[in-house]
């Protein structure tokens, strides 16, 4: 008796940790608990960028290509999650997955690409 409860404890624990990982790999990420609370930890301000060359398609794959590495599967659950851009395009802020990762593209300091 014991032994099945804890099998059945078991396969939930596991049905919770499947529909994390979906949820994450669907883009459904942004509504995981989490991800909505700590999202100026996540966030990296760029600046200086040239007006009229760089877009929020090229920020985005470019920091999603540096950081390619730091995710199980980047095409699937790619490492930026949003990119918002200042109306002027001087200036934007990447939403990176992680804390981590914010903190590894606020060392990237200076960066000319």
């Amino acid at each position: 008796m014991q032994q099945q409860q804890l099998q059945q404890l078991q396969q939930q624990q596991l049905q919770k940790q499947l529909l994390a990982q979906q949820l994450l790999m669907t883009g459904g990420a942004a509504t995981a608990p989490g991800l909505v609370s700590d999202k100026k930890q996540r966030e990296v301000y760029v600046g200086n960028l040239a007006i009229g060359i760089v877009s929020p398609e090229i920020l985005r794959e470019f920091f999603n290509q540096v950081f390619a590495h730091m995710v199980p599967d980047p095409i699937a659950s790619p490492p930026v999650v949003n990119i918002n851009m200042d109306t002027t395009g001087r200036f934007g802020f990447v939403e990176m997955r992680t804390e981590e990762m914010a903190a590894q593209a606020m060392q990237m300091d200076k960066v000319v690409r």
